[in-house]
């Protein structure tokens, strides 16, 4: 697209080969004339508009930043715009590189995305090392604190300032706390592993199961959560699971 010039004085959008839009644009840009001091051969020159002019020419232009040594005639200058230009240049061949090489992969089957052997060993020598987000415990550790910290605080449900994942898990922490204070009494880390609240030296979670076949899955939850508390030794502290806040509400009353 061939862009439009613009008049002198208004600014209006003009045709091919115009510089103003009407006479009047042409006499106030005359009357305006300026007389301007060369920066190079410091020669006194007239030029219309209300612009400043710190060059003659085009030559005086060039020769002036030869002698100061600037943009292009700089060097720093110039290895700041090649390394520049070179990464955008790898970028792009890089993408479309990848492309390509991702469709032979998938016909081929190779690479560790598509060639299960590799995956296979590559899972085997991250368990012996114990490397990997998923074998390393201080990964583990800071992966799902961060995430469970960035849930929370996204969270609506807020309760003496803090944040709950859930609006039942906040009814839940109503009914058993007079103030939660996270790491003592609510949201405490264990190992890898968070528990929902402890009161009274004993272990609670809230834990809500879809499913038909509840009390297995229910049961199943509490060896995994209670093997976790003996390895940390928490051995002496009793665990409770909740599923409902009707079964948290009679537990409050027996200690009534």
């Amino acid at each position: 697209m061939i862009k439009k010039k613009k008049c002198l004085e208004c600014g209006k959008k003009l045709n091919m080969g115009l510089k103003f839009c009407s006479y009047k644009c042409y006499y106030k840009n005359i009357q305006n004339i300026k007389t301007h001091i060369c920066k190079y051969c410091k020669k006194i020159f007239i030029r219309p508009g209300r612009r400043k002019y710190k060059f003659c020419s085009q030559k005086c232009y060039r020769e002036y930043f030869k002698q100061k040594k600037l943009y292009f005639w700089n060097s720093k200058f110039q290895s700041n715009m090649g390394k520049r230009v070179s990464r955008e240049v790898h970028i792009r061949a890089g993408k479309l590189g990848g492309k390509k090489a991702a469709i032979i992969n998938k016909k081929n089957r190779n690479g560790c995305c598509y060639d299960k052997k590799l995956q296979k060993k590559g899972i085997e020598t991250q368990r012996k090392k114990k490397i990997g987000c998923y074998f390393d415990i201080k990964i583990k550790r800071k992966s799902g604190q961060k995430t469970i910290e960035i849930l929370r605080k996204k969270s609506k449900f807020i309760w003496k300032d803090v944040h709950f994942t859930s609006l039942l898990e906040m009814q839940c922490a109503k009914l058993l706390l007079r103030k939660p204070i996270e790491g003592k009494n609510c949201h405490i880390l264990i190992g890898t592993n968070i528990i929902d609240f402890f009161v009274n030296n004993i272990f609670i979670e809230y834990h809500i199961y879809k499913y038909i076949y509840q009390n297995k899955i229910k049961h199943n939850y509490y060896k995994r959560r209670r093997t976790m508390l003996d390895k940390n030794g928490y051995k002496g502290n009793d665990l409770l699971v909740f599923q409902n806040l009707n079964e948290v509400k009679k537990w409050v009353s027996t200690l009534k």
